[in-house]
């Protein structure tokens, strides 16, 4: 999604299809994007509806300083998008990023790691996705061991869905969990 080099950090979008036809890239040009930024969690969440969630990572340059006086000092970021998809349209389908305002967020970090995460039994029409761990500065001097939970409520036609309801809950963990880390990996097991 958002790829980094030494030199620069990119702010695009690219769709990978697996078709009949074949299997390509396509990048998206949608109307609103998430600022540029590396070391990001991103999850697939919907399974068979068209939802990914984003959050946090940095948006240093490699200079060490932030793009814009509105971002915050420190470049760590705590920001989360949703991006779905309108297969509505002919050809490729129509991407669009929406910022999801929440009233409880995770802190923010980089070079976590996120996944889909099943919804609650009997919940068909909830997406969540699972976070884990993290660097709450740029020189990773303090891992994060937290794991959080987002969750939405899937509303509208399969072609045009909408979310409501969005949301970031602590989870609270009982037994052992994985000590802290960064840049390690997350996949959801069904």
């Amino acid at each position: 999604m958002f790829l980094s080099s030494s030199s620069f950090v990119v702010q695009d979008t690219w769709l990978y299809q697996h078709t009949p036809g074949g299997r390509y890239w396509t990048e998206s040009k949608p109307q609103v994007s998430p600022p540029h930024r590396y070391g990001h969690g991103l999850a697939n969440v919907g399974f068979n509806k068209p939802f990914v969630v984003l959050f946090g990572g940095s948006n240093f340059t490699e200079g060490g300083g932030r793009s814009s006086p509105n971002e915050p000092e420190n470049g760590i970021l705590g920001d989360t998008w949703l991006l779905t998809a309108n297969w509505a349209s002919f050809g490729p389908p129509l991407l669009e990023w929406n910022l999801v305002p929440v009233s409880t967020a995770p802190p923010a970090r980089m070079f976590h790691a996120m996944a889909a995460f099943d919804p609650p039994e009997g919940a068909s029409q909830t997406i969540r996705a699972v976070m884990f761990g993290g660097c709450a500065d740029h020189h990773c001097a303090k891992l994060l061991d937290d794991t959080w939970i987002f969750q939405g409520a899937v509303l509208g036609p399969p072609e045009t869905p909408s979310l409501m309801n969005e949301g970031w809950n602590l989870l609270k963990q009982s037994g052992s969990s994985p000590s802290a880390r960064r840049g390690h990996a997350m996949a959801y097991v069904f």
